[in-house]
């Protein structure tokens, strides 16, 4: 045999064994495909989730062996490589938000010392089966109601129609406090996941506004019918002027309206609302004519309120009038701290 001939063989041979050394290198690696079970698809389209099981502990027992039966030396160290392998392969895939159609890539990667006997895999699947999501006009059966003081009212709502979609929304109203007329409040369907998930359903629109109106409210001087507010001044001062006459022991002036005040409570001030003053005048007299006292009596109604087309109701025996005032100074004094004052009459 020639030198050139042995050469020849040499080189096959070797050629021979790095082909088997390759395929045994590449075909001796676990194939972890094999633990992954079928995808399961839930939801609706455009929306659906997916789940697919990895058997991690069956594929790593293959390369392990089963665990040891009992604690002992043994057992410490299967456990520590079992997890040195777990903590080197991650499965990954979009779990969230797919639809018909989509191809759902599940990635298996082995790295460190699971890269020498575990594949990186890739396997595909296409998404199917998930069915449309019906869009449902959720406000069409929604009502609101706002009941209080302007300024102070709160929102209610009601439903108008039924149905297991409706009945299972949950709304949030904001805000919900503190309302006025003219305000807007914005409804929330607040659990539209839940209802998806439940009912394959998404309502057309998430949230709605409303304008909060038809609210009584807190009376302003310019909502006080003056016809009527005059018509009662002069009750008073006749009621006045009757009982001092009726007096045997003294002697008064004839009794006067003072002047008809609308008071306005401060922000933050320990006040009313609103007060409604009639403020009538008589001086008592000595014997010989001069003054004796002084009174300024406030007859008033509190808390005035204006009903949402601006109307006022005021009677006579709403007036109360607890004190009395020397002087037209102490009157204004005892008042000015926690009200604006505007003589309106």
């Amino acid at each position: 045999m020639s030198k050139k001939t042995k050469n020849i063989i040499v080189a096959g041979v070797m050629m021979a064994l790095l082909a088997v050394c390759l395929i045994g290198c590449s075909g001796g690696k676990i194939d972890p495909a094999e633990y992954l079970s079928e995808p399961e698809f839930s939801g609706c389209d455009g929306y659906g989730k997916a789940y697919v099981a990895f058997d991690e502990e069956g594929l790593i027992t293959e390369l392990i062996g089963e665990e040891p039966a009992s604690m002992s030396d043994t057992s410490i160290e299967w456990l520590m490589l079992y997890e040195k392998y777990s903590e080197n392969i991650t499965c990954e895939y979009t779990r969230e938000s797919l639809s018909n159609g989509d191809i759902l890539v599940v990635t298996i990667t082995a790295t460190g010392d699971a890269a020498e006997k575990i594949k990186n895999v890739e396997v595909k699947y296409t998404v199917e089966g998930l069915p449309e999501v019906e869009y449902m006009d959720i406000f069409k059966d929604v009502e609101i109601q706002f009941s209080g003081i302007s300024g102070e009212a709160m929102a209610k709502l009601s439903l108008t129609g039924s149905g297991d979609v409706l009945n299972a929304c949950k709304f949030n109203i904001e805000p919900n406090n503190g309302l006025k007329n003219g305000d807007t409040v914005t409804v929330t369907i607040a659990n539209t996941d839940s209802i998806l998930n439940k009912f394959y359903t998404l309502p057309e629109t998430e949230s709605t506004t409303f304008t909060v109106s038809g609210l009584e409210y807190y009376a302003t001087a310019e909502d006080i019918p003056m016809d009527v507010v005059q018509e009662i001044a002069s009750q008073l001062v006749a009621e006045e002027q009757a009982e001092n006459d009726s007096d045997p022991n003294f002697t008064y002036t004839d009794v006067e309206l003072y002047g008809i005040f609308f008071m306005t409570g401060k922000k933050d001030a320990w006040a009313d609302e609103n007060q409604l003053h009639f403020v009538i005048h008589y001086d008592m007299l000595e014997d010989d004519g001069s003054i004796r006292f002084s009174y300024y009596i406030p007859f008033y109604i509190k808390d005035i309120i204006a009903a949402a087309d601006g109307t006022v109701t005021i009677v006579r025996e709403d007036c109360a009038s607890p004190l009395f005032y020397d002087t037209v100074e102490d009157y204004i004094e005892k008042y000015e701290e926690d009200y604006g004052i505007s003589q309106i009459g």
